[in-house]
């Protein structure tokens, strides 16, 4: 697998386990009602609710599954630019010892030339060709370092400008780590939402994360234009700016875990 089509992959999964979430209560509820039906006097429940009962345990399979092969696809990409980078190197340092064969040539000559110990240096100050390729080797190592080291699974994104809510997704999408479970998210925006106009007004969304569960107090989303005015100036008499806190909304009380 490529680079790119592990980015491309690791974001449809996060967006088809949104959708099988999505599913999820339906489902639910499908087999609640069958169950509260299910009795001897009723023709075929029990069979419909073994058929919804199996839905039901295909769709969580289908969420834990993208889950899983979402991070592979991460691990994937990783694995892929780490390969890249490794070729790179390799390119880098037979030009380097290209060059150094070379200069020791010349310093050789030149010996021989002036009868004494000839030493090539540069000017202060001023990076030689060798110099660069060195820099570039050091500077691709730590490239290959940073993506060998265990998958984060804290963050914090700012969303801003959002119309929707749906561009915390494609930002979570993005990111190469653990994130929330799409459930909690989609419960998380859901109850900052509940009971606000929103529509698609201007949001910025500040969503933070820590062992994949979400900070409820950290996390919100702040919509400017349904900001109460500041407070009153003592000489103008008039408003201040905006009362930012008026239109910073998070999840109530209620509805954190």
């Amino acid at each position: 697998m490529t680079a790119e089509t592990a980015k491309s992959e690791i974001g449809n999964l996060t967006w088809r386990e949104l959708e099988l979430v999505r599913q999820k209560p339906t489902l639910e509820r499908e087999v609640g009602l069958l169950a509260l039906n299910n009795d001897a006097a009723s023709s075929g429940v029990a069979e419909r609710l073994e058929c919804a009962s199996a839905k039901l345990r295909a769709n969580e399979a289908g969420i834990k599954t993208a889950q899983v092969d979402r991070l592979s696809a991460i691990r994937a990409k990783r694995e892929a630019e780490i390969s890249a980078l490794q070729a790179r190197r390799a390119e880098i340092q037979k030009e380097v010892a290209t060059l150094k064969s070379k200069i020791e040539s010349h310093q050789n000559a030149l010996t021989d030339l002036l009868g004494v110990p000839v030493t090539i240096t540069t000017p202060p100050s001023v990076w030689s060709r060798l110099l660069t390729l060195e820099h570039k080797i050091a500077g691709t190592d730590n490239q290959i370092h940073q993506l060998q080291k265990p998958l984060p699974d804290s963050g914090a994104v700012d969303v801003e400008s959002a119309t929707t809510n749906e561009a915390l997704i494609e930002t979570l999408a993005a990111f190469e780590g653990l994130i929330p479970q799409m459930e909690s998210t989609l419960k998380w925006l859901e109850a900052v939402e509940f009971g606000r106009p929103l529509a698609d007004r201007p949001r910025r969304i500040h969503f933070v994360w820590a062992s994949r569960t979400i900070n409820y107090q950290e996390s919100y989303i702040f919509v400017e234009s349904m900001c109460g005015p500041g407070p009153i100036g003592i000489y103008s008499n008039k408003p201040r700016g905006i009362d930012a806190r008026s239109g910073t909304f998070y999840a109530p009380a209620a509805a954190r875990p």
